[in-house]
């Protein structure tokens, strides 16, 4: 089973659709931030959400439900939304939160529950093409860094630990990748998140 979160008049062919409003194409009409996800524990193959997560307000308490509704092992969750420092992001009376990758590796709710996170990029052709111009050997992520409008998008996979790990794991797993990770790095178009 496919879940598509929060989705609006698009839902992806084939998904069990919900979402808050009743005008929405969805299957299940629910108020997930507020009531979480109304299926069974362990009973979803993917859950999946587009330009969704920016939008809640609870996103712990999401995560949370996300995780309870995957099959553990062999579960996804992949989501699409605008990057944190693009020019869509900012919109105070829509957007609530903020994702961006520091989130995913900072974040213990989402540290405890989910593995094999992988982040992928969707840049702005053109800049990008402008600055590999004028500096071509410039990382990726420096890039991303230093044009705040590279960036229009990033997707992010992950899958669910079969346990959640307790917070004193999620905190002792975060310092031994973050320590390394001051000193030295590479990066490619599409990065694994610790």
């Amino acid at each position: 089973m496919v879940v598509d979160l929060g989705c609006g008049h698009y839902k992806l062919k084939g998904a069990i659709g919900i979402d808050r409003d009743p005008r929405a194409a969805a299957d299940i009409i629910a108020d997930i931030d507020r009531d979480g996800i109304p299926l069974a524990d362990n009973s979803v193959d993917v859950v999946r959400s587009s330009h969704f997560m920016e939008h809640l307000h609870n996103v712990n308490a999401v995560v949370s439900e996300i995780y309870r509704v995957l099959k553990k092992p062999g579960g996804r969750v992949q989501f699409l939304v605008p990057w944190v420092q693009s020019q869509t992001m900012y919109v105070p009376t829509q957007h609530q939160f903020y994702v961006g990758d520091w989130w995913l590796r900072q974040d213990l709710t989402w540290r405890r529950h989910f593995t094999d996170v992988r982040c992928e990029y969707q840049y702005d052709r053109a800049l990008l093409r402008e600055v590999r111009r004028a500096m071509p050997d410039l990382p990726l992520v420096v890039a991303r860094a230093l044009f705040w409008n590279l960036v229009r998008l990033m997707r992010v996979r992950a899958v669910p630990r079969v346990q959640p790990l307790t917070p004193e794991e999620a905190i002792a797993e975060l310092v031994e990748i973050e320590r390394p990770r001051r000193y030295a790095q590479t990066y490619t178009e599409e990065e694994e998140i610790p």
